[in-house]
């Protein structure tokens, strides 16, 4: 695949995640006070719209460019596609099942860390012990973060 076609699609996808969170923060344009300018929409709508405008360049700067190089490798190709359906049934999930949001978390981080560092021929259960160790203090770290200091529970 070429590096402007990943270009290409990855820049429409954000655009589209871009329109939603646009539409998404208009509709707290008419929470705040009626006297008062900055209401609970007035950041996230300057947000959407820089996003959307840094977006509209770069894609025009990536229609104009000439480039015809690889994106990655075509035998990193399986693990690229594998990692991408990987986030989505967590996000999937994250989204149905919220209270085993810490779970999945473990255990995506566990799939994605075996998909992106496990070669051939290597011993699968010393991998999983150390890469399981990892997610569980990554996640640990992710709930320190968010739930212990800042108070932002994600479950």
């Amino acid at each position: 695949m070429k590096v402007r076609s990943v270009e290409l699609i990855v820049l429409l996808g954000l655009a589209a995640a871009g329109v939603w969170y646009l539409v998404s923060a208009t509709s707290f344009l008419e929470a705040g006070e009626p006297d008062y300018y900055l209401n609970p929409g007035f950041f996230p709508t300057i947000l959407g719209c820089a996003l959307l405008l840094f977006i509209t360049v770069s894609l025009v700067q990536t229609l104009f460019r000439t480039s015809n190089r690889e994106a990655f490798p075509a035998r990193n190709t399986r693990r690229v596609i594998l990692v991408i359906g990987l986030t989505a049934a967590y996000l999937l999930l994250w989204s149905m099942i919220e209270p085993l949001f810490y779970l999945f978390t473990v255990l995506f981080f566990l799939a994605v860390s075996l998909v992106l560092t496990l070669k051939r021929g290597t011993p699968l259960l010393p991998a999983i012990a150390r890469l399981g160790l990892v997610a569980v203090l990554l996640t640990g770290l992710v709930y320190l973060i968010f739930d212990a200091t800042f108070g932002i529970s994600l479950t």
